[in-house]
């Protein structure tokens, strides 16, 4: 294990403590050990690299340990995360997915959603991923794939898919997702073209899965002077500087993009980040979606 000093901060980790954010900087960073294996860490403020200020909540859990385990919940009825965790009993949450008729969705081993999109369709590009969760034996896995595969992951209890994988097996695939952009005018696009649609700043959602069986759940806010969101590109390099995952994925993001965190009593609803949906930037602007990715106790 790594030992982590963060002497500005006070706090320093032993070897029983993460050894997952080698943080390269501490300017900006703050961290909040919750409970063991389950931290919170929090960059706020002017980020060099994208020469604009970013917001961004990331959960690092440890599924070594026996008491946590993930939840893909699909709701017919829309809610917000704040309301489906409380009523799931969940200790923490992001936003799910994308439409249902671009997805694959299995909660439970329950097949909810399967893409319906034919491959030329403008959005079918929105489930070249998923992230696969085996309750047995509490592992996680982020991987290319496609409805035939994800229906063969017979043991896989819980499957939620997304777009665009952003590291595979540690290769930043995410850079080079939309091609090369020069000469064009993405706001010229339609919204849903994977080129605009990824390769500009909104608000993102992604999970991460690390060597060691640490889960990454990833919010970054955006469409604010104080957090211009990122493109994919942005936020596969931002991951591979601080946290260097194996794999990491992107989901549904711009006014879905939500934390929720029980634990933290900070506001009243317990949403940590700051979701767009309402235009302003506090915590009450969460919009009510289909799918959520839970962390539960045993």
């Amino acid at each position: 294990m790594l030992f982590l000093l963060w002497s500005n901060l006070g706090i320093a980790y032993g070897e029983n403590d993460s050894d997952m954010a080698i943080l390269k900087e501490k300017h900006g960073w703050s961290i909040d050990s919750i409970a063991p294996g389950f931290i919170r860490y929090t960059y706020s403020g002017y980020y060099t690299p994208q020469e604009a200020f970013q917001n961004v909540n990331i959960i690092e859990i440890d599924l070594s340990n026996p008491n946590y385990f993930v939840e893909i919940l699909y709701v017919d009825t829309r809610d917000s995360l704040s309301g489906a965790a409380t009523e799931n009993a969940a200790f923490a949450g992001i936003n799910g997915t994308y439409e249902l008729d671009a997805s694959f969705i299995k909660s439970n081993g329950v097949i909810y959603a399967q893409n319906q999109l034919p491959k030329e369709h403008l959005r079918f590009w929105k489930h070249e991923g998923a992230l696969t969760y085996d309750k047995e034996t509490n592992e996680v896995t982020i991987t290319y794939g496609d409805n035939e595969r994800y229906q063969s992951y017979s043991t896989k209890t819980d499957i939620l898919s997304g777009s665009p994988m952003l590291i595979d097996n540690y290769n930043p695939v995410g850079l080079y997702f939309t091609g090369d952009l020069s000469g064009l005018i993405l706001d010229s696009l339609e919204y849903e073209d994977y080129r605009r649609h990824q390769g500009v700043r909104h608000p993102r959602t992604a999970v991460a899965k690390t060597r060691n069986n640490h889960l990454l759940l990833i919010t970054v806010d955006g469409r604010h002077k104080q957090a211009a969101g990122m493109s994919a590109k942005e936020l596969t390099q931002f991951m591979r500087r601080y946290f260097d995952p194996q794999s990491a994925l992107n989901i549904d993001g711009g006014g879905s993009t939500t934390m929720w965190i029980k634990t933290r009593n900070v506001h009243v609803n317990g949403v940590v980040n700051y979701p767009s949906d309402n235009g302003i930037f506090d915590h009450y602007g969460q919009r009510r979606v289909t799918t959520f990715l839970l962390l539960k106790d045993r």
